[in-house]
This record gives structure tokens, sequence and C-alpha cells, in this order.
């Protein structure tokens, strides 16, 4: 039997930035379902509802439904989903906000991929052959 390779739903609302963090997430062996925005993430969400993405990696800002907008709808449909919130500002709320959660983090943008791997990883989430 084939084990499932991961999938992360990522939202992003810079396309250079979400062709950067895809590349990265493809190289780590992830499929990866890119979405411009939280609103096509929350219909992506929709539409993966009977196989679920193991990890959301979302901007906080975006127009329209916002990181955390997404990230709850995500939850209401997939309650094990990971979060993993990107920004290039501070975002004390959040940070606060998520602090407890053990399947929730933040990482500030600018970010290496290096550094992008060795969250998810420390997140518990890969292909069987990179944990």
């Amino acid at each position: 039997m084939f084990a499932q390779i991961p999938t992360i739903l990522l939202a992003e609302d810079e396309p250079l930035i979400r062709r950067a963090i895809q590349a990265t997430l493809v190289d780590m062996g992830f499929v990866v379902r890119p979405a411009r925005d939280g609103d096509e993430g929350c219909a992506l969400i929709d539409a993966m509802k009977d196989q679920c993405p193991q990890l959301l990696v979302t901007d906080v800002e975006m127009p329209g439904c916002s990181g955390e907008e997404l990230a709850q709808h995500a939850r209401q449909c997939c309650a094990q989903i990971k979060l993993l919130f990107t920004s290039g500002t501070p975002q004390p709320a959040l940070r606060k906000s998520i602090a407890a959660d053990p399947n929730a983090r933040f990482l500030e943008k600018p970010f290496l991929p290096g550094k992008l791997r060795e969250v998810i990883r420390e997140m518990g989430v890969g292909p069987p052959a990179s944990l």
C-alpha cells in the first residue's frame, strides 16, 4: 500500500512569494494547492472536505478573507488541520492567541526556505520519508 502524500493549502496574495513558497513545499515532497487569497482558500477547503489538507500555510493580511478567517473556516471543515501563519509584520495579538495551540505556528517574513522546512518538520507534517 502506498503512503498518501501530504497536501498543503497555501494562501498568499503576493504571486512571487506564493510561487517561492510553493516551490519549496513541492521540493519537500508535498502536494500544494495554491490560493491567491483567503476567499479562494475557503473555496478550496470546501472542495477538499473529503480529503482535508494536513497543513494550511497562510498569509495573515490578504484582501477579502484574512488568514485568520481562513484558518477558522479550515478548522470548522477540517478539525485536525495544522496552521502556519506568515506575515511581514510582527502580529503580537495573533502570536499570543496561537501560543497555546500545538497545531499552530507563526513565521515572520521574510524567511529562507530552510526556515520554512524546519518549522514544518517541527510541526510534524511531512512526507513519510522526510520525517
